[in-house]
């Protein structure tokens, strides 16, 4: 689920019936309920959408709320491909256990700032959770960060605030 610190203490979020505000549902640990099917609901949510007394609790006699659902964030399925590349046609697990060791760390990493630090920290994580699973050999998922930077440029706006091409820009001292 995903989680909300405060002070230190973890919370599953849940919105209010009222006015979509988050709240904290201070009843951890949280237990997963059974689900019959692990496929998305019909609309593209979480199987989680469909256990409806999962998703619909009470937070008080005259209050109910929305729990969360959304389990996995963006950047989730993008952090395991290239052990995906290693062994594509693979239907049984991940990847194999002899090609991952034949072609190992992702030599070199390039990125920008934003994008390397978010997509660097998630495929660390799962990196590193599937070393102490026993799925791949090594500790760190790449050998090698090559950081772009940032690009820095001037932009420009109008009165509005609304951003204008810079080829409509005549620059005067």
């Amino acid at each position: 689920m995903r989680e909300l610190i405060i002070g230190g203490k973890v919370f599953s979020k849940i919105y209010d019936g009222l006015y979509g505000k988050m709240v904290c549902d201070y009843r951890l640990p949280l237990e997963l309920p059974e689900v019959e099917a692990y496929e998305p609901a019909g609309d593209g949510t979480s199987p989680l959408t469909k256990v409806d007394d999962f998703v619909n609790i009470k937070l008080a006699d005259n209050l109910s709320g929305k729990r969360e659902t959304n389990t996995m964030p963006q950047w989730g399925g993008s952090c395991w491909y290239y052990l995906r590349f290693m062994d594509n046609k693979n239907s049984d697990e991940l990847v194999g256990s002899e090609i991952e060791k034949y072609w190992g760390q992702v030599d070199s990493y390039v990125g920008g700032a934003e994008h390397a630090v978010l997509h660097l920290l998630y495929a660390r994580f799962w990196h590193k959770f599937l070393y102490d699973i026993g799925v791949v050999s090594t500790d760190e998922p790449f050998y090698r960060l090559r950081n772009q930077g940032m690009i820095l440029g001037m932009s420009y706006r109008d009165a509005k605030g609304k951003l204008i091409a810079d080829d409509m820009v005549e620059e005067k001292d």
